[in-house]
């Protein structure tokens, strides 16, 4: 009669043993909370997308005084022109254009000083013919060569971090 009893068929679990997964299981428990606070807070992104269909080309997490420099050939009057704008909160902050143009000056107004100005979001339709290009802290966005003909927007978006590494790992 004793082969049926159900204590037969259970493992003995030594002191020991039990100590040790304790111990593991307050580290994996440990763990997961360290991890839900890290990607539970919020990040401010960068995002590049198209204005048709939303689709995101890129995105960066960003801080505050980081460089976005978006380069560009003037439609008006065929001149190189750099916009430097910085991250501050939740907006660009356009500091400085450089450009030898003075007509490009004076359609940005510039010619006697300058004054920043701050945007939300910037539109803009990238043409093979205008050879937009965005860096930011001097890092290329190389993804901006592959939507050639097609309107863009700049904007700053403050997201949770694990969003931010959802949409990151689907875009590249």
């Amino acid at each position: 009669m004793d082969n049926f009893r159900s204590s037969h068929f259970i493992r003995h679990v030594t002191l020991r043993d039990r100590i040790k997964h304790k111990i593991l299981l307050f580290i994996l428990i440990f763990a997961g909370i360290i991890m839900f606070f890290i990607f539970n807070g919020k990040t401010n992104c960068l995002v590049i997308k198209e204005t048709e269909n939303k689709n995101i080309i890129f995105i960066d997490s960003v801080k505050d005084k980081d460089e976005v420099v978006l380069s560009h050939n003037n439609s008006i009057y065929n001149a190189w022109v750099e916009e430097f704008m910085y991250v501050e909160k939740d907006t660009l902050i356009l500091k400085h254009i450089n450009t030898s143009s003075y007509g490009v000056k004076e359609y940005y107004n510039i010619t006697d000083g300058f004054t920043p100005r701050s945007f939300t979001c910037i539109v803009f339709r990238n043409t093979k013919e205008r050879g937009f290009s965005i860096k930011i802290n001097g890092k290329a966005v190389e993804k901006l060569k592959k939507t050639v003909n097609t309107s863009l927007v700049i904007e700053l978006v403050k997201m949770p971090i694990y969003r931010y590494y959802w949409i990151k790992m689907r875009t590249n």
